[in-house]
């Protein structure tokens, strides 16, 4: 029996009623567009954690988590609406509200993110990321099924094209957040452009008012002004870290170079002895290399130490490995970095093993604080290359915060150092408290002049390798005391 509305037995819901002229194809941009919004804000989301939290394993897992989480809700949530309500209008608002979630994430995620840090480096990130990142992607993943319902007259097909489409838009904002915008216009930058974008694909729509209105509102907060804090001469998110510059004046007017929460280095204006009291060490380092000829730094930073070095010994050649070419910028336009040594734009282990340079001295300072360590370069396989690339006589330095004996992280370092040279030294500074502290090894049984002979107590750490390199663990357990 055939109904007067032209179906044959079948009670048409009030999505079924909406059908009569779908914007097809906007609505697949649109699709498209929240796939690329919601990793957009994946993406930004570790750089909003940093200052609070490092650039850490936990952080990647939280986001992870959060939006797999938020994703598989929105997908329920959007698929009971279909059938219950006026689709258009609710895929509209939804998109309209992660639109503008994000664009207050820009505002105000690094404050928020701020005030959660005493929940520690495990679960902060945890709780961080279901507050700042949840409500977009639960939003842009419930239009889904939505517009699956709006284009039911084939249901397989049409669940195919919508997971397909969003699928590409997710790609898409993975790829252009990591290797343009974040590296480009910075984390307010890019969550405006998420923003945008949505609000043109409402246009597309036939929502003419509200897209406009969404794209003015972009626009103003593209204009308000960015506190930098008292001091900041340069502030700047890239798809390394955040980095800023501070200067002060005293005794004389010290820039002071921040690396997401940590402090990596300073330098006092006109003068190339470094600042930090740890960085001073290095004249005393070089003093178990007589006659050094070729220093290898793994981390440029502030570059205090090169320049110093070079400054000291003009004959000695410096090779400097720093992957962050915005540190490098930064360093140049306001640290007072001049010419005078090799510097490598990439990450300094791959360097170290491919090229077939052999180095007196080799030093690793190329850790973010506490915080962030990476993994790869603390490893048996890592320290392999750099024995590899010392001289006979040469000596291996790495900077870490901590105590070995008392810190897991420093004391896993040792350990693994240890178990692979006759010679270790620990170059610290003062008792009892978490600093930073030199490892000292050297290949050659001669001994090691400086620094003290690590106690029994102080090897005990686990090897770190390739395949079990937990630093981000070591860290969360010396942080909780444990």
């Amino acid at each position: 029996m055939k109904r007067q509305d032209g179906t044959r037995g079948k009670t048409r819901t009030p999505a079924a009623r909406e059908k009569v002229t779908p914007h097809g194809r906007g609505l697949l941009f649109l699709l498209l567009t929240l796939g690329v919004q919601t990793m957009i804000v994946e993406v930004t989301i570790p750089r909003i954690l940093a200052p609070a939290f490092g650039n850490t394993l936990f952080c990647w897992t939280a986001i992870i988590t959060t939006v797999l989480v938020a994703l598989s809700l929105g997908y329920y949530a959007g698929g009971i609406l279909s059938s219950r309500a006026k689709v258009r209008r609710s895929i509209v608002l939804f998109a309209v509200f992660s639109s503008l979630w994000v664009l207050l994430l820009g505002l105000f995620g690094e404050r928020t993110v701020l005030h959660l840090a005493w929940f520690g480096i495990m679960f902060g990130p945890l709780v961080a990321s279901f507050l700042l990142a949840a409500v977009p992607a639960f939003l842009g993943a419930a239009v889904l099924p939505m517009v699956v319902e709006l284009h039911s007259d084939r249901p397989g097909r049409s669940s195919g094209d919508c997971y397909a489409l969003s699928t590409v838009g997710s790609v898409l904002g993975v790829l252009v957040t990591g290797y343009f915008l974040l590296p480009n216009l910075g984390i307010r930058g890019t969550l405006i452009v998420a923003s945008v974008l949505v609000f043109l694909s409402l246009m597309l729509l036939g929502r003419f008012f509200t897209g406009t209105a969404g794209l003015a509102v972009c626009l103003a907060i593209h204009f308000i002004p960015v506190p930098g804090g008292a001091g900041v001469i340069f502030d700047r998110s890239n798809g390394y870290h955040r980095i800023k510059i501070l200067e002060t004046s005293g005794a004389g007017k010290i820039r002071w170079l921040f690396l997401d929460n940590s402090l990596e280095g300073a330098v006092k204006v006109g003068s190339v002895v470094p600042v930090l009291s740890y960085q001073k060490q290095i004249d005393e380092i070089l003093l178990q290399v007589p006659g050094a000829k070729n220093v290898f730094f793994i981390g440029g930073g502030s570059f205090s130490m090169p320049s110093y070095v070079k400054d000291r010994h003009p004959d000695i050649r410096a090779d400097v490995a720093e992957i962050d070419p915005d540190v490098v910028r930064a360093a140049e336009e306001h640290l007072d970095l001049k010419p005078g040594f090799n510097l490598y734009l990439d990450d300094g282990r791959r360097v170290l093993r491919e090229r077939g340079e052999r180095y007196d001295l080799i030093v690793n300072d190329a850790f973010k604080g506490l915080k962030d360590i990476p993994f790869h370069l603390v490893t048996r396989e890592f320290l392999d290359i750099v024995l590899d690339r010392l001289t006979p006589e040469g000596i291996y330095a790495v900077n870490v915060v901590g105590r070995p004996g008392e810190s897991p992280l420093a004391e896993s370092i040792l350990a693994t150092i240890a178990r692979a040279v006759p010679e270790v030294s620990i170059l610290d500074n003062r008792e009892g408290c978490v600093e930073n502290v030199w490892i000292l090894a050297s290949r050659s049984p001669r001994g090691l002049t400086a620094g003290r002979k690590p106690a029994p107590g102080e090897t005990g750490g686990r090897i770190l390798t390739d395949d079990d390199s937990p630093v981000e663990y070591l860290v969360a357990r010396e942080l909780l005391g444990k």
